[in-house]
């Protein structure tokens, strides 16, 4: 017995051959849709891993914040989308920002109580307030991963610069006191497999979207 295995080609590659600069045109525009389109999933990610979010800032740009209190900044990790033209084949997604600063993941046991679910889970909370004293209860707690648990932050003291940038803060020595920091966004991108991630969404959607441009160029054209 023979077995035959028979290629169609896709709309994709009947245009590549026959109209290599419409077929360029398309292709960028639905690479550009479909990589764009990603950056949302990549956010699913890390709120199901960190107490962060991504919040949009315009169509292409994303800053990271808590999502406890959903404070934000820009020096603490935020995205970029640069898609590519016909003239310059090349999309960037440019990941900035220095270790993301403690204060994003900030949970003090005020907001605990409000985060609880059910008013016997407050109350122990609060009975739990009752019992610490003055310096325990303004000590800095803090919440970083989604199933950890709020960890007390001794030595360290909430702060706010003269520029307004607030954060928690741990003395050094005398004369310095140091800002404590955590993961960067590059790495969280690392532990949540972004590339494999993105690489699955081009390879699910591409053709999809390609179909769906390439019928527009084509309506453009017939209109002349």
């Amino acid at each position: 017995m023979i077995h035959l295995k028979i290629n169609f080609p896709t709309l994709m590659d009947i245009i590549k051959e026959n109209d290599p600069e419409l077929h360029r045109a398309v292709f960028i525009r639905a690479a550009n849709d479909v990589i764009l389109r990603s950056i949302p999933k990549l956010n699913t990610q890390i709120k199901r891993k960190w107490n962060l979010v991504m919040t949009p800032r315009g169509k292409y740009s994303w800053v990271v914040a808590s999502a406890l209190d959903k404070t934000s900044s820009t020096a603490g990790g935020n995205v970029n989308f640069m898609g590519a033209s016909v003239s310059k084949p090349l999309i960037v997604i440019r990941m900035d920002g220095s270790p993301i600063n403690d204060m994003r993941f900030n949970y003090s046991l005020a907001a605990e109580v409000k985060a609880a679910m059910g008013l016997k889970k407050q109350a122990r909370i609060i009975k739990r307030m009752d019992k610490l004293d003055k310096k325990e209860l303004v000590r800095p707690r803090v919440k970083i991963l989604k199933r950890g648990s709020a960890t007390t932050l001794y030595k360290a003291f909430y702060a706010t610069m003269p520029n307004g940038h607030a954060g928690i803060w741990r003395r050094k020595d005398k004369k310095q006191i140091i800002e404590l920091r955590t993961i960067t966004l590059a790495s969280m991108l690392a532990q949540v497999n972004y590339d494999e991630l993105l690489d699955k969404h081009f390879q699910e959607n591409m053709t999809k979207r390609y179909d769906h441009y390439l019928l527009l160029a084509l309506k453009q054209k017939m209109r002349g």
